[in-house]
């Protein structure tokens, strides 16, 4: 592993926490920006208080690590029957391999 084309081959469910993890991680590295731009907004004074600053944040962190999880699996998945039906039909493989033999 190590590369972008390893992540073929993770299964559909290693895909999903894949993207979990992804979106939670996400979620925690900017939320802090996203409560004080909302304080900001409501006129009210910014605050350095951990409690308040991450308020909502496990509710936010399991909303957008669910939807990342499900799309990082369904577009995996698409990928994949994409290239399993360009295999089948396509026969730009073999027309490179004449190409290079002639």
């Amino acid at each position: 592993m190590g590369g972008g084309s390893d992540l073929g081959v993770l299964s559909p469910v290693e895909n999903c926490v894949l993207g979990i993890t992804a979106g939670m991680a996400c979620k925690l590295t900017n939320y802090p920006l996203l409560s004080w731009k909302n304080t900001v907004q409501q006129g009210l004074p910014l605050s350095m208080n951990p409690a308040i600053v991450y308020r909502g944040l496990v509710m936010a962190m399991l909303n957008l690590g669910g939807s990342t999880g499900v799309q990082v699996t369904a577009h995996r998945g698409g990928v994949n029957a994409c290239m399993s039906i360009h295999t089948q039909t396509c026969t730009c493989h073999a027309w490179t391999h004449r190409q290079e033999s002639g």
